[in-house]
């Protein structure tokens, strides 16, 4: 039985939101057995004479965010980032995945106490400590499973949830913001928030037993999911490195043969195009014999001369076509992989809704072309298996195309349940606030993708549906 308030929709259990108010979270601490030394104040202002009352040392912030502005920029660097795997003592930072619906009050807490001087204000003998040292051994699935099933954590967050001084929400009702953690640990501050396609090359390279050395480029070659990485087989070598400083990647690598690029999008400033760029030169400089770029579509054949009125896709448009003028007359070729929107933007959570209600909004009855990341996987790993074949062609990607309806039913006949929406004016508020985003859903409606997918399937017959991603891969669990 859960408590009162607590309550479980669209298979998700979900509490009341928590909140921003330093004195819910020390009830909420107290309940947790935290050291009463942990104190929080309010920051109303990042100004020098208003900072100079927080007491000091300030060794954590819980930041309350914007949830639909985060979720959408968010959304924008995530298929870039390794999925974390990590676990065990030695792990920098210890991690946990939020699953329980309006949590992320209590998740950023969490976070904050068992990782600040190694959770040193978490009391000896609590329930926590109990529950932490648990954790510490977990991956990251079985780690949320603990926290989700735990009814200690329930019941101390629903107790400091009606502390507040406002009036005490729904679990059913929308939240429009976000907590998220950042918390100072060995010198480094660490954005720790509960709330993909490098990955899913190696994987595949992995699978054809293909005889390359991969070298995998990380900020931190001690991280556990950068660990965990190089365990999957001898032939991964990690290189500690970042996109800023390309020449200083391949100085730690030595020689390179090929280089997969895949950018993180921001399209609120030029660090996708000046990272895009400067790899290009480097590797040209390099003497890389094969560079394939992960870019996007933009109408299929069309996509060479449209780079349409996407931020994010003419950052891209604009990498192809720097590619492809200066590796003329040079030893290297290229392949340009032009993927279609991800099936990983179906997720269970508010982000998940926001995308499935754009496109409900926004397509009508148009169909969008889709793809799983582990099919772009595929067809990189093809490229630098078969250059010859590949070389200085660009593919257009994607592995099924569906209505909105079309993809309801899919959805509904594999999980017996309906697709997750949310309410219909926050989006479009998004929307418009976001211009990425909005821009982004009108062009599906008035252009759209055009991957030739009988073609791909006759390259790749175990190309990806909705329906096969949903059953394999998803987070929704199917009958």
């Amino acid at each position: 039985m859960f408590n009162l308030g607590v309550q479980v929709i669209n298979g998700q259990k979900t509490f009341i939101p928590l909140e921003n108010n330093p004195e819910v979270h020390t009830h909420l601490c107290k309940n947790l057995g935290v050291s009463p030394s942990l104190t929080f104040h309010d920051i109303l202002s990042t100004t020098p004479e208003m900072l100079s009352w927080i007491p000091r040392p300030v060794n954590a912030l819980i930041l309350l965010c914007d949830k639909p502005i985060y979720l959408a920029a968010r959304s924008r660097v995530e298929h870039s980032i390794p999925e974390y795997l990590g676990s065990g003592a030695d792990e920098p930072v210890l991690w946990m995945k939020q699953t329980i619906g309006h949590a992320c009050g209590l998740m950023a807490l969490l976070h904050v106490v068992t990782n600040l001087e190694n959770g040193k204000y978490v009391l000896a003998g609590s329930e926590l400590e109990k529950i932490v040292k648990r954790a510490v051994g977990l991956g990251p699935v079985e780690r949320a499973r603990l926290l989700y099933d735990s009814r200690f954590l329930e019941e101390a967050h629903m107790d400091a949830a009606s502390e507040g001084s406002s009036i005490v929400p729904l679990p059913q009702e929308e939240c429009g913001f976000h907590f998220i953690a950042f918390v100072k640990k060995d010198g480094k501050v660490w954005e720790l928030n509960g709330g993909k396609q490098g990955g899913s090359l190696i994987n595949n390279l992995l699978k054809k037993n293909a005889s390359f050395k991969i070298l995998a480029v990380t900020r931190d070659i001690n991280s556990a999911s950068a660990k965990k990485l190089a365990q999957k087989s001898s032939s991964i070598t990690l290189i500690q490195g970042n996109l800023d400083d390309p020449a200083a990647i391949f100085k730690n690598a030595k020689r390179v043969w090929g280089v997969f690029s895949v950018q993180t999008t921001n399209p609120s400033n030029d660090d996708e195009r000046r990272q895009g760029t400067a790899l290009i030169d480097e590797s040209i400089k390099q003497g890389v014999k094969h560079f394939v770029y992960s870019s996007v579509d933009r109408g299929g054949e069309k996509s060479d001369r449209n780079p349409t009125a996407i931020p994010h896709f003419i950052f891209k448009h604009e990498i192809e076509k720097h590619l492809i003028e200066n590796a003329k007359g040079t030893d290297m070729q290229w392949t340009i992989l032009r993927p279609a929107a991800f099936f990983e933007n179906f997720t269970p959570d508010y982000f998940g809704k926001v995308f499935t209600t754009a496109w409900q909004m926004t397509l009508k009855g148009k169909p969008l072309q889709l793809i799983a990341t582990s099919d772009i996987g595929f067809f990189a790993a093809a490229a630098f298996m078969n250059p010859e074949e590949s070389k200085n062609h660009a593919f257009s990607l994607a592995g099924d195309e569906l209505t909105f309806q079309q993809m309801s039913d899919i959805f509904k006949d594999l999980t017996g349940k309906d697709v997750p929406t949310t309410f219909r004016i926050p989006v479009w508020l998004m929307m418009a606030a976001v211009k990425d985003l909005g821009v982004m859903f009108k062009w599906f409606r008035d252009e759209g993708y055009g991957a030739d997918i009988p073609a791909l399937k006759e390259l790749n017959p175990s190309l990806k549906t909705f329906g096969d991603w949903l059953k394999e891969d998803s987070q929704f669990e199917t009958r």
